[in-house]
């Protein structure tokens, strides 16, 4: 059995990349967002961080806890497999899967790992979308509380990628793919060729796919999926690919290339 983990930042393409993954006849259809394995692994970067002081007691050195951890999240993948004895491969997603993927691909010395990234200017816009129709179907959310800010944006979208821009295990890396969401959406028979060369899996089905696997999910609010701006669950399309110039102000799409200025470089995004 494979494991797979799908990163990136918010509005960067992880629900696409999750819905080509699971077109693999051998992968179960699309999960929601893996937030109890998030959680398992904040409980074990918190072990590890407090080892010497809070957790030796329990454990006679870190591999043990390590170990532990290990039999949590692999009991956690026989579960799934309980439910869906079928499949050959598992695909955890969520955003903020990133913060911990380098523990998981440390526990996991088999799983891989995909983070998508996209230009900050265009993830900054999509949130204010998503920000406004939650604001209007008077919804409570991260987004809603932080107000219509686009510097908390791009700082929060900095956020969801230090965790995995300096790993300190170089070796890491090895085993995880980096997929430009623009890369994707403009060439995708190469960028999904490459993704199935990467994971092993059998993506081939995935261009005449007419629907995502998403059946398990489907009911999740109508309000986050149904804006003009998103493509949730249908064909592959870039036309949203620099759509920031029709959502932020000049003003805006400064402050975000100030502050993502240093992510912008590295993924290959120009300032206008």
């Amino acid at each position: 059995m494979s494991v797979l983990f799908i990163g990136g930042a918010p509005r960067t393409g992880t629900s696409l990349l999750n819905a080509i993954l699971c077109s693999d006849p051998a992968v179960h259809p699309m999960m929601p967002e893996a937030t109890y394995l998030r959680y398992l692994m904040r409980a074990y970067r918190y072990g590890d961080d407090a080892f010497a002081g809070e957790v030796k007691e329990y454990f006679a050195h870190p591999e043990g806890l390590r170990a532990f951890t290990a039999s949590q999240v692999e009991s956690l993948c026989e579960a799934l497999e309980l439910r869906f004895p079928a499949t050959r491969h598992q695909v955890f997603r969520s955003p903020r899967l990133t913060s911990v993927l380098a523990d998981l691909l440390t526990v996991l010395p088999e799983a891989q790992a995909v983070v998508m990234v996209r230009d900050p200017r265009d993830v900054v816009a999509s949130l204010l979308c998503l920000h406004d129709r939650q604001i209007s179907a008077g919804q409570e959310s991260w987004l809603t509380r932080a107000g219509r800010s686009a510097e908390y944006l791009a700082k929060a979208y900095n956020g969801f990628y230090a965790p995995v821009s300096n790993l300190r295990d170089k070796s890491l890396y090895k085993r995880l793919l980096t997929v430009r969401y623009e890369d994707l959406v403009q060439l995708p028979d190469e960028n999904i060729e490459r993704i199935a060369s990467y994971s092993g899996l059998d993506l081939s089905g995935f261009a005449g796919q007419a629907r995502w696997r998403s059946e398990l999910i489907d009911e999740v609010a109508e309000d986050a999926r149904s804006g003009p701006d998103d493509l949730w669950g249908r064909p592959v399309s870039d036309r949203q690919v620099g759509a920031f110039h029709k959502v932020l102000s000049t003003a805006e799409t400064g402050v975000v290339q100030e502050v993502c200025s240093a992510y912008m470089a590295g993924f290959g995004y120009q300032p206008v």
